[in-house]
């Protein structure tokens, strides 16, 4: 009865494996899949059309709402955001928030195509919105999860050879 008690409190090889390479594994798997979303929605966030994506068009559309309202604010206002009314009006257009941050951030305007911009003050510069997004896409974004999955192959393949080693010292 002693050695059956001992012989439970081994650890099981299997749940051992399956501990260390399996998190390697569900990562590694879930950057691929990152990248391969990255790369889709990059190549149509870059495509000239913007109908046949109607994430892109809605915010196209929002876009263009903000544009109006734009055109009916007095013409002291340096920018959208300057005019009266505009939190309102960018509370029942949300995505006003997430074009405001690429126009700072990536200097884009316009969503679809070139336009001048909206939430600061000069003229059209550099490339729509959508494509900017679309490159951070198939760059930025792409390259962080090769590299997750770069890390996990590493960490996975150093794991079995290193179970592989101590194998017969965890069977005794």
């Amino acid at each position: 009865q002693l050695q059956a008690a001992q012989h439970s409190r081994l650890p099981n090889k299997w749940a051992i494996l399956l501990g260390i390479v399996g998190p390697g594994l569900v990562l590694g798997i879930q950057a691929n899949r990152i990248a391969m979303l990255s790369l889709q929605l990059g190549d149509r966030l870059a495509s000239s059309d913007c109908r046949t994506f109607p994430l892109k068009y809605d915010l196209e559309r929002e876009r263009q709402a903000a544009a109006t309202f734009r055109n009916s604010c007095p013409a002291m206002a340096y920018a959208v955001q300057d005019c009266p009314g505009y939190s309102e009006e960018a509370s029942q257009h949300p995505s006003c928030n997430f074009l405001w941050f690429l126009e700072t951030k990536y200097e884009c305007s316009g969503w679809c195509d070139v336009q001048n911009p909206l939430w600061q003050a000069g003229d059209a510069s550099g490339d729509s919105c959508s494509r900017a997004v679309a490159i951070a896409m198939t760059s930025r974004i792409r390259h962080n999860a090769n590299q997750i999955m770069v890390y996990c192959l590493f960490v996975v393949s150093l794991s079995v050879i290193v179970l592989v080693m101590l194998g017969p010292s965890l069977r005794t």
